[in-house]
């Protein structure tokens, strides 16, 4: 297979090969599940003196999102460091930050009365309070980097490249899943992820025979046995210990070999699923957009919380999440004809100075 084909979200060449795209979909409902998981209030309500099937189930799905923040970044490393930055894509990307911050926080002010802090309004203009915390803000400044980035990724030996990773990885994941430090940075471990796929895309790790797809159960059943040895034991750690962050030697191995896993399925070119990976992002800025939004689907409409004692839970979970992923996905395809569609070649008019300006300067 070629491994090479695939296009990324911003950027990259023409071909797209839908294994990555399938990764792409999955990621985002790791994601979803996440958040229903985690922004809903629920997990705030298991009771660990009296561990029931529910409260393993919580446990065992709210890792997902941070694998799939993780993923998202390889991704980008994987196909950006062979591709170029575009500054037109880039202003459409802001636009559809913009676009959803605005039209969402005014629907739940005007139909809904949930009331916005000042910030929280300043927050429609893309980015400005999303940094160091948010992934949105952190995958755009990476981007934004990536033409110098890719220019010291490509420059280095594997020797030189092992190293780096070797340093960086000691520091943001040994330190904190072992050493207790709190190392976490969001643009920081952006940076790492996008190296560890670059990586793999330079030294063709995809070509080595290892058994990726028992690697990732393996990675799964690991995180999910330490879940409950801790509650069992009721050990010193959280249960979250060992999937939050997204740093967590848990996490990293996860996101590696799901990734690897999927870049070496065989996966027919499919125009749903290429055109489902195709508004992840849409996905992500609609259900994830404010902390109104996630009070609003979360707690006020699907009473996650009222579910803690419910036998199909899980049903429940799975079933809405994959409601909001398709709901979410016709709202960004509608976005993307109705209003990035007819701007498209406006933008590529106006910014194609810029594009050249930049190419020259980087």
């Amino acid at each position: 297979m070629n491994y090479s084909n695939i296009t990324p979200q911003i950027g990259g060449g023409k071909t797209r090969s839908s294994n990555i795209e399938l990764l792409r979909c999955v990621a985002m409902m790791m994601i979803i599940v996440h958040h229903y998981c985690v922004n809903s209030g629920i997990s705030e309500l298991l009771d660990f003196t009296n561990n029931t099937i529910n409260t393993i189930i919580i446990q065992f799905m709210a890792f997902g999102g941070k694998v799939g923040v993780n993923i998202f970044f390889m991704i980008s490393g994987y196909f950006m460091i062979t591709g170029k930055m575009n500054v037109k894509k880039v202003v459409l990307f802001l636009l559809q930050i913009f676009t959803y911050n605005l039209v969402i926080r005014l629907s739940l002010w005007y139909f809904g009365g949930y009331t916005f802090p000042t910030k929280d309004w300043l927050g429609i203009i893309p980015i400005i309070f999303g940094v160091p915390a948010s992934f949105i803000a952190s995958y755009l400044f990476i981007y934004l980097l990536t033409p110098l980035i890719n220019r010291g990724l490509t420059a280095l030996s594997k020797r030189d490249f092992n190293y780096m990773l070797g340093v960086l990885l000691f520091y943001f994941t040994i330190e904190q899943t072992f050493m207790m430090q709190n190392t976490w940075h969001y643009l920081g471990w952006a940076f790492v992820m996008y190296s560890i796929g670059a990586y793999i895309r330079r030294f063709e790790i995809a070509s080595l025979n290892m058994p990726w797809r028992l690697l990732a159960i393996a990675s799964v059943l690991l995180v999910w046995g330490l879940i409950i040895f801790v509650d069992i034991n009721h050990y010193r750690f959280h249960w979250s210990y060992f999937i939050f962050d997204a740093n967590k030697l848990t996490m990293l191995l996860c996101a590696i070999c799901i990734f690897m896993a999927f870049l070496t399925l065989e996966v027919r070119s499919s125009r749903v699923i290429n055109t489902l990976a195709s508004t992840c992002f849409g996905v992500l800025l609609i259900h994830a957009n404010c902390d109104a939004m996630r009070q609003w689907l979360w707690q006020d409409t699907l009473d996650v919380p009222g579910q803690i004692d419910n036998p199909w839970l899980l049903v429940h979970m799975l079933g809405w999440c994959l409601t909001i992923f398709i709901i979410c996905a016709f709202i960004e395809l509608c976005r993307k004809h109705i209003i990035e569609k007819p701007l498209y070649n406006i933008v590529e008019t106006i910014f194609k100075p810029l594009q050249s300006l930049a190419r020259q300067i980087i």
